[in-house]
């Protein structure tokens, strides 16, 4: 086996022949048998390997994965004794690897290649490591960013067992699935059909305390979709849909305090100006930092045209302000004519301020 790989990583198609070899119905149980051992005895090296035997690595697991969807009954029972170290051991040995994407990678493979819903016997293996599995993964998503968060996103929502076995650990599939949905156009798409498949399946009752903790961000990912074009349609209407299945849920935020972003400084402030037809912006802070000075001038001149600048340079900095007094005072008045108290709306305006 040595030999075969090394081969393969100066000719890539010698894979070929463990491909054939393992689609063979005669062969197929033997080959897969070997190969696989092979593979696990040196798992704990994969995160060390150089790159190209890394890739042919992946590729012989692959191809190893694939057989038994091509020979199930054969191949099904020589992969389930592999798993428990296929998917546990990948955890620690990732933490302490130098490509720990690699192991990932792999426990993606196996997920893809055995969620059809007719490997029983490996689906039984799986069932004892689902919530340590759930743990590591959320807790490694909390740790991590870029394409690795992806990755462990998609391994949480694409873990190979059926909806009623996840139910006890549903409320640890929340936050990888809202993450899902502010993601790629491929991980909303996966997002949406598990959200989509939980509220077909489930009632109110029992997904209601599980969404709870993460409506709000849940909220935001879905109407952060409802874009025009060239926003993807298909990702807004499948929004639209799952809206509507909601059944009027989103709309208790509105009982809330709004989640605002807390920024130190504002943008820096420009005046708009034209001459002879050509316009140009002023910066108004070098300006109200002079008039600040000047207006405690002993010559009243400078006084006055300090002030006169800082009026005008307030009224500048303000404007959005009162644009945003108008639409809370226009919420505190909706609120009260829709039958809130004035309390309780008066709490939401002053959550605004």
């Amino acid at each position: 086996m040595d030999f075969f790989i090394k081969t393969a990583v100066t000719h890539s198609s010698t894979l070929t022949i463990a491909n054939s070899l393992m689609a063979n119905n005669d062969l197929s149980r033997q080959v897969t048998s070997v190969i696989l051992k092979h593979l696990v005895d040196r798992l704990d090296e994969l995160g060390n390997m150089e790159k190209n035997l890394a890739t042919v690595t992946l590729r012989l697991f692959k191809i190893v994965f694939m057989s038994v969807n091509l020979q199930p009954e054969s191949n099904e029972p020589i992969l389930a004794p592999h798993l428990t170290r296929i998917i546990m051991d990948s955890f620690p040995l990732a933490a302490k690897s130098l490509e720990p994407m690699n192991y990932y990678l792999l426990i993606r493979a196996l997920f893809r290649s055995i969620s059809g819903g007719k490997f029983d016997r490996v689906y039984n293996e799986i069932l004892p490591l689902l919530q340590e599995l759930l743990e590591n993964l959320n807790r490694l998503i909390l740790h991590s960013d870029g394409p690795v968060r992806e990755l462990l996103v998609e391994l949480c929502l694409t873990v190979p067992v059926r909806l009623t076995h996840l139910l006890p650990f549903l409320g640890q599939l929340m936050r990888p699935l809202v993450l899902s949905i502010k993601g790629t156009h491929e991980m909303a798409m996966q997002g949406l059909r598990t959200l989509e498949l939980c509220l077909d399946n489930l009632t109110q009752d029992f997904l209601e305390p599980c969404i709870a903790p993460v409506l709000r961000e849940l909220m935001d990912a879905l109407h952060a979709l409802l874009r025009p074009l060239p926003g993807s349609h298909q990702l807004a209407h499948s929004c639209i849909r799952i809206l509507g299945k909601l059944g009027g849920r989103n709309r208790r935020l509105q009982y809330e305090h709004p989640d605002l972003e807390y920024g130190a400084c504002a943008e820096a402030a420009d005046l708009l100006v034209s001459f002879d037809g050509r316009s140009g912006k002023i910066s108004l802070s070098p300006m109200a930092k002079l008039a600040g000075r000047s207006i405690r001038n002993p010559n009243a001149t400078y006084r006055k045209a300090a002030f006169e600048v800082l009026k005008h340079t307030t009224s500048v900095f303000l404007a959005e302000v009162c644009i945003l007094c108008y639409i809370l005072v226009h919420i505190r008045l909706t609120h009260d004519e829709s039958g809130v108290s004035r309390s309780r709306a008066g709490g939401c305006v002053w959550s605004y301020r």
